[in-house]
């Protein structure tokens, strides 16, 4: 993914938080940014930046789904990331 220009980042339940991100030890993160979703994040995201999440959408329980919408001054957006 990243040789196309796409972004990931993931990390483990067993693998060490950042340091200074003040994460906890057990946390698994999984983000994935796509070049389209960035080129939008990029072209919107200077005026409005919207973040959702909901929680226990899958079979999986305390998952949590984190949506992200960039918006111009116009109201016009894209979803920049699921």
């Amino acid at each position: 993914m990243q040789m196309e220009g796409d972004f990931a980042f993931y990390k483990d339940k067993q693998d060490l938080p950042p340091e200074g991100s003040n994460l906890t030890h057990d946390l698994f993160i999984l983000c994935i940014q796509t070049k389209f979703q960035l080129e939008c994040f990029r072209h919107f995201g200077n005026t409005f930046l919207g973040i959702d999440t909901t929680h226990n959408v899958t079979q999986y329980k305390g998952l949590l789904l984190f949506t992200i919408m960039a918006r111009d001054h116009w109201g016009h957006g894209m979803c920049i990331s699921t």
